[in-house]
């Protein structure tokens, strides 16, 4: 498993664009090189329920459809 970490509470603040890019350019050496899909992704929420609740969902949502139209599903 690897993880990405943004910067704040995405339950207090919404992520912006810098964020989506920052997760954005950190991918791209690496999506093709792993064979990673947008489906393979998850969030904290759903990894460590009892302990964590980020991404807040609308933002998870955000991040996930900016991957795929940067790199495809």
């Amino acid at each position: 498993m690897l993880g990405c970490a943004f910067a704040g509470d995405t339950n207090k603040e919404p992520l912006t664009g810098a964020h989506l890019e920052s997760i954005l350019e950190w991918l791209e050496p690496r999506w093709k090189r792993y064979g990673w899909s947008v489906g393979w992704m998850t969030d904290h929420r759903t990894v460590a329920p009892d302990r964590k609740d980020d991404l807040k969902p609308e933002e998870w949502n955000q991040v996930q459809t900016a991957i795929a139209a940067r790199f495809g599903s």
